[in-house]
């Protein structure tokens, strides 16, 4: 469980609260664990910065799931360090993209093609640059507000009497929800609808 993918020991009975305790434990502490690499060891390895966008997209979902058990004032403030380090692991990752599929573009490889490939590999390796000082920038500024996040989030999470109480009933309400979203969408002939869980 330690990349906060797949939670163990849950069951449909699960009480609701504790199942979120344990989700967001697990995802928040993902984004923790993440996050040092990606600032120190990015050179060595791009996929630090790709399992930390990872983490925060997981716990942007744990987040999204279990919002009504947690309350207002915990989630309000998560916002900047949530928000920052997604952001800041989404640019970086973005251009190592970039980079990679230059690298693989057979129409760049043709000689004539390189000045082209050179300079757009200049740029993208500048721009790489740049995101890569401001997600250290932001883990210097909110990184021990996102180690607190793992504990403190969770610590939070409060079963209410007007809440679904087991998991499998959070599932039910949920899709309910899902289902008739989609089900409005397709009546409205909607065709590029997103799902809304980008709160990390």
């Amino acid at each position: 469980m330690a990349d906060g993918k797949w939670p163990t020991g849950l069951t449909a009975d699960t009480p609701a609260d504790d199942a979120g305790r344990r989700v967001l434990a697990a995802r928040l502490a993902a984004v923790r664990d993440a996050l040092p690499a990606a600032v120190h060891s990015s050179d060595e390895d791009v996929e630090h910065v790709h399992r930390l966008r990872v983490a925060t997209r997981r716990a942007a979902a744990a987040l999204h799931l279990f919002a009504d058990y947690v309350p207002r004032k915990v989630r309000r403030e998560t916002a900047a360090a949530r928000r920052g380090v997604r952001r800041a692991a989404g640019e970086a990752r973005d251009w190592d993209v970039f980079l990679v599929r230059l690298d693989e573009s057979a129409a760049l490889q043709e000689a004539d093609a390189r000045p082209a490939a050179d300079l757009l590999t200049g740029y993208a390796l500048g721009e790489r640059d740049a995101a890569q000082a401001i997600l250290t920038a932001v883990a210097a500024d909110r990184g021990d507000d996102v180690a607190e996040l793992a504990d403190d989030v969770p610590a939070a999470v409060r079963a209410k009497k007007r809440l679904p109480a087991t998991l499998s009933d959070l599932a039910a309400v949920q899709m309910n929800g899902l289902f008739a979203t989609f089900a409005e969408e397709v009546a409205a002939g909607v065709h590029d609808a997103e799902f809304p869980v980008d709160v990390f």
